[in-house]
């Protein structure tokens, strides 16, 4: 199965203070298939956290993602 993963998915899965963190890395541990997303809700992601300390840590996880050869 694959689904399609948008930035509120990602920014819950992300930072741990989030009200929806709990839920969605509940449901990330339990699903089985290929999460699909595209550069657009990386960037709001990227937007969501501009202004965070882990700042660098995101840009690091997109530049590896960048590096994947399944991405491309």
């Amino acid at each position: 199965m694959t689904v399609f993963a948008d930035a509120f998915f990602y920014v819950a899965f992300i930072n741990q203070l989030d009200e929806h963190h709990d839920e969605v890395m509940a449901w990330a541990r339990s699903f089985d298939g290929d999460i699909v997303t595209t550069q657009w809700v990386l960037t709001e992601v990227a937007d969501a956290f501009a202004e965070s300390h882990i700042r660098r840590q995101i840009k690091a996880g997109f530049d590896s993602l960048a590096e994947d050869p399944r991405h491309g």
